[in-house]
């Protein structure tokens, strides 16, 4: 599958884009994808502009049984757990029908 073609799997709707800029998110340009998710550039109007965010949209109605069952909840648990400096964390996730909108701090390696 195409990187255009997995984008479009996973564009969010008009309505899901409404409900997040209700909730304080703004979705940019992607970042990047792969075989389950696409993942945006985004921000949030109430932190510092200067912090960005990165938003894994995660289509679980898409994925396969195996990996909607066991590894997606078990990201999901992690991701709510994990606490340390040195790993980035999460800020929100947010669902809207099958569909995740994972939130969290966006690092860029140079």
């Amino acid at each position: 599958m195409s990187h255009l073609q997995n984008k479009l799997l996973h564009e969010p709707t008009p309505d899901e884009v409404d409900a997040l800029n209700q909730r304080g998110f703004i979705l940019k340009a992607v970042l990047g994808s792969g075989s389950f998710a696409v993942v945006y550039g985004a921000a949030h109007r109430q932190l510092d502009r200067r912090m960005r965010l990165a938003c894994k949209v995660v289509d679980i109605a898409k994925a396969p049984r195996e990996h909607r069952d066991k590894f997606f909840p078990r990201e999901l648990d992690i991701l709510m757990k994990v606490s340390h400096p040195n790993i980035i964390g999460l800020h929100s996730i947010l669902q809207r029908g099958s569909r995740f909108f994972i939130f969290m701090r966006l690092v860029w390696y140079i």
